[in-house]
């Protein structure tokens, strides 16, 4: 009788056991994320170009790449599939050795867009700290470029496509 009610209580723990050790993980089929487009896009004035060399610095699915201004207008549209998402830019402006403005008004600018759109949902950011205008004297072009030499504006972007100000943005 013993031996019977042994093996019963074995059976029953080994059916509770089976039961409660079932994974609970997922099927290995993911929800699809809807990706996010990202522009960039920059304005520059023509004699900010002819006096320094501008290179811009972006993120594409949190990894750094650059391209160097060469026209007064820049863009460039890439798909964010990853999140959270490091939607950053950084322009790196550098007066050209062979730069000596002559004497005269220089109008100096630049203007920055940063567009996230996801579905129907969209956000758009003008990165202050990186928008810049000014009619400058000759003498004072290279402070006024040495003073935005070297900004970022950053952002992190979330799959419920929340956008938070981000001002610890790693390059």
């Amino acid at each position: 009788m013993k031996k019977k009610f042994f093996l019963l209580a074995v059976l029953f723990c080994s059916v509770v056991a089976s039961l409660s050790l079932t994974a609970c993980g997922s099927d290995g089929k993911e929800e699809p994320v809807d990706p996010a487009k990202v522009s960039y896009s920059l304005e520059f004035s023509k004699h900010l170009l002819d006096l320094a060399d501008v290179k811009i610095y972006y993120k594409v699915n949190n990894k750094t790449e650059y391209e160097k201004a060469t026209s007064t207008s820049w863009t460039k549209t890439i798909t964010q599939a990853k999140f959270p998402a490091i939607v950053a830019l950084r322009v790196v402006i550098s007066l050209k050795q062979s730069s000596t403005p002559p004497e005269g008004e220089y109008t100096l600018y630049m203007t920055p867009t940063i567009r996230m759109t996801r579905g129907e949902n969209s956000i758009t950011k003008n990165p202050e700290n990186l928008t810049f205008n000014g009619n400058i004297e000759a003498n004072k072009v290279r402070s006024f470029l040495e003073k935005r030499a070297d900004q970022t504006a950053g952002y992190t972007l979330t799959t419920t496509f929340n956008c938070n100000d981000n001002s610890k943005v790693g390059w």
